[in-house]
């Protein structure tokens, strides 16, 4: 059950980032030159991928039963696996 739970927020996070995209009318990724930070960045980031990228991992530990420590590492290890995925685009 813990694990539906955590994908079907992740896809909650992609719907949520679509709402607040970091894009103009076309779809082109934009940033603004003022107000932006890098918070702001890795918040869209994580909401866009990074949140079904650490769910997914942190599931996949969860369903082989391995200890809460190593989930919580692997959810971490997804979220900067988007991060610099979305630096190398």
């Amino acid at each position: 059950m813990q694990v539906v739970e955590i994908i079907s927020a992740s896809i909650g996070h992609m719907m949520q980032a679509e709402f607040t995209a970091l894009r103009d009318c076309h779809g082109n990724a934009v940033l603004p030159v003022d107000g932006l930070t890098m918070a702001d960045w890795e918040r869209q980031t994580f909401l866009a991928t990074g949140s079904l990228i650490s769910s997914s991992c942190k599931a996949a530990l969860m369903l082989a039963q391995h200890p809460d420590s190593l989930q919580e590492q692997a959810y971490e290890f997804g979220k900067q696996i988007a991060l610099a995925y979305q630096v190398c685009l």
